[in-house]
């Protein structure tokens, strides 16, 4: 980036920039990213727009997964500050807003799940490197959402995946899975659902 700041890309995933003066601004569109931020004075944040979710870095390294209504964002250096931003209204990312929005500031190691809901944002534990394996060709998962898995495994895959039963959020995963791998990924589910259940 213009800045020295590195942006590193996951599958099928996009993002838009704007650097200025006085901000440095990602929206990231879908998909996930891995941010690198170059530290600058504070009055010119970098700052990602993720839709349900605006995070503010300090100086730092992180990650950011976005999915149709879930956002993560798990820190492997520094600080960020994650605000909630129902809609994704990048104008509540200035340091005003984001103190007049639900948010959160966090360090390296840790992790919070933003979703379309008004429960608070809880800051929880969590490996960056895990966070992160999709950059040595592994996608990790802990604990995660069957609806989740398959949309992250499905940015990597040629192969739409669907589930033949509705709902996929209630099952959970835990485990790695190759980028694309749509049949190890239908092999683990089958083994995460009871019996008379398939993916």
């Amino acid at each position: 980036m213009p800045d020295g700041s590195r942006i590193i890309l996951g599958g099928a995933s996009a993002i838009e920039t704007k650097f200025t003066a006085d901000r440095r601004r990602v929206r990231l569109m879908r998909g996930e990213a891995y941010f690198e931020v170059k530290h600058e004075a504070p009055g010119r944040p970098f700052i990602v727009d993720a839709g349900l979710a605006t995070v503010r870095a300090l100086g730092t390294a992180f990650n950011v997964r976005r999915n149709a209504d879930r956002v993560a964002v798990t820190v492997a250096e520094g600080r960020v500050q994650v605000a909630r931003t129902e809609g994704g209204l990048l104008g509540l990312a200035d340091a005003a807003g984001m103190h007049r929005a639900q948010a959160v500031e966090m360090s390296r190691a840790q992790q919070v799940v933003i979703q379309p809901k008004d429960a608070p944002i809880a800051v929880a534990a969590a490996d960056p490197r895990r966070a992160s394996a999709w950059r040595q060709g592994r996608l990790e998962f802990v604990d995660e959402p069957l609806d989740v898995v398959i949309a992250n495994v499905s940015r990597y895959s040629r192969t739409t995946i669907v589930p033949r039963r509705a709902g996929a959020a209630c099952h959970h995963l835990h485990g790695h899975l190759r980028p694309g791998s749509s049949r190890q990924l239908a092999g683990r589910a089958r083994r995460s659902l009871s019996p008379g259940d398939s993916p």
